[in-house]
């Protein structure tokens, strides 16, 4: 690349020589086998390091107000305790969605790991 293009640099100390380069393609062909190694039929599953949501947690609410207060504690604080281990962790609480929908978003997402919680 750098003969056929002829590009140089001079150090300080010496004669002008050829740049060391190189093009792995890293942008496009990077993320196309990222996606082509961690993917399924479900959709693509990216690895927890680099997914920007590691995980979501799905509360799933009964009738009852009593046990809708439970669900909402428990997820607030299981939530709580992911993120003081360095996890990044989102609720899904849209009450208007069905919960098929939710699960497909999310994995159209990527996001590794789904937790439902319910009564």
């Amino acid at each position: 690349f750098a003969k056929a293009f002829d590009v140089e640099f001079q150090p300080a100390d010496g004669p002008r020589e050829h740049v060391w380069a190189t093009s792995w393609g890293v942008t496009t062909r990077l993320l196309g086998a990222l996606v082509m190694s961690h993917s399924d039929d479900a959709g693509l599953v990216l690895p927890p390091k680099i997914a920007p949501i590691q995980v979501v947690l799905m509360p799933f609410f009964a009738k009852d107000p009593d046990d809708q207060a439970k669900v909402s504690a428990f997820v607030a604080e299981l939530k709580s305790e992911l993120r003081a281990r360095g996890v990044r962790a989102h609720t899904d609480n849209r009450d208007h969605l069905r919960p098929g929908a939710k699960y497909f978003e999310w994995e159209r997402k990527g996001v590794p790991l789904r937790v439902d919680v319910g009564p």
